[in-house]
């Protein structure tokens, strides 16, 4: 069952899983940096940040719980909301007609195509990557999110010949998975560090920093290690 899996999971992904939870850790670290608030017209932008730090930080909670339970693509759909939400804090620091679309509900806001492509050449290439062969993240994650073949191909058992029906482990499909998500808990913590001040959180933005440099190894040394074992698995290539 479900238990089973999470403690199987537990055992074999201790690394992987310490290192998400000491993500969203010092996630709530920074939330308590931050201390009280109040909202005036004068800080919409923080108020908007602020609203958008703890929508993904309660996403980044479920993923990291689906991804124990072996429910790897719902899991990644939660991180591609997260991505989403990055984009649009991102969008937000220099363009106050997205703040007043999502705080207000005035105007249209602007679609993530828009957004990607005004924000310079170093989002862009997250958002789409540079061509078919360098995918950029949020495209990968878009084809496991929506019916495709990236998306219901993980659902494959290749080795049972059969489907994947509720949760299952699988190690490849956990680092898979595990790698998004770790790269949309270190990247979404831009948000707090851009709202936690030296004068009182230091400590805080140098504990994210060596965090952050911990993170980008593990993704270096993990993402192609992932997509050599699907490619080599059944042609499943994700």
């Amino acid at each position: 069952g479900e238990q089973q899996i999470r403690k199987q999971t537990g055992v074999e992904q201790t690394e992987s899983l310490r290192l998400v939870a000491k993500l969203l850790d010092l996630y709530i670290c920074g939330f308590r940096e931050l201390g009280p608030f109040t909202q005036t017209s004068q800080n919409r932008l923080e108020w908007a940040w602020r609203l958008l730090a703890n929508q993904g930080f309660n996403s980044l909670r479920c993923a990291h719980l689906l991804i124990q339970l072996g429910y790897y693509t719902q899991a990644l759909t939660l991180v591609r909301s997260v991505a989403e939400g990055w984009l649009i804090h991102v969008d937000c620091k220099d363009h106050p007609e997205t703040v007043s679309a999502l705080l207000d509900g005035q105007g249209r806001m602007p679609n993530f195509e828009t957004m990607s492509k005004r924000n310079g050449e170093d989002v862009c290439k997250v958002w789409r990557g540079t061509d078919s062969s360098n995918e950029g993240l949020y495209s990968v994650l878009s084809t496991i999110a929506h019916p495709r073949k990236r998306g219901l191909g993980m659902l494959l058992d290749y080795q049972n010949k059969g489907l994947r029906l509720g949760g299952n482990y699988d190690p490849v499909l956990f680092k898979f998975a595990c790698y998004y998500l770790v790269w949309a808990s270190r990247v979404y913590s831009e948000i707090l560090a851009r709202l936690v001040t030296a004068s009182n959180g230091q400590t805080w933005i140098n504990k994210l920093s060596s965090l952050q440099s911990e993170a980008i190894r593990w993704e270096n040394e993990t993402i192609s290690w992932a997509r050599e074992q699907l490619q080599n698995s059944a042609g499943n290539s994700v």
